[in-house]
């Protein structure tokens, strides 16, 4: 039984019926006392105490992300413009790509309109 009591579970509010080797063979529960916490009365109304915990919530995201941040593994300068310049041609490409088609097709559209 001393087992037990070194898993008793703190702050619960079930009362946990135990039984040890001998009250198995007798079918008999002994209950243990679990302790439970007291609860705390609000004395601010709701819209004050959202507040405080709102403003802890953001700093937390923030400290968060700058954590993550450092994680990061962020390229090289060279490879940042490299990046840069292929997506300045792609768009560049499909930019022409899109713009004479759609001229190809309004004149085709004026075409069979006339």
């Amino acid at each position: 039984m001393a087992k037990s009591k070194s898993r008793k579970k703190k702050n619960t509010k079930a009362v946990v019926k135990t039984a040890s080797s001998n009250d198995k063979k007798k079918n008999k529960a002994v209950k243990k006392e679990i302790s439970r916490t007291p609860v705390k009365k609000k004395t601010k109304t709701q819209a004050e105490s959202k507040i405080p915990g709102f403003i802890n919530k953001t700093r937390q995201f923030f400290r968060e992300v700058r954590i993550e941040l450092r994680k990061v593994n962020w390229p090289a300068r060279k490879e940042t413009l490299a990046s840069t310049a292929v997506v300045i041609i792609l768009v560049f490409l499909v930019s022409t790509y899109l713009g004479l088609v759609d001229i190809g097709l309004s004149r085709l559209i004026k075409y069979i309109l006339q």
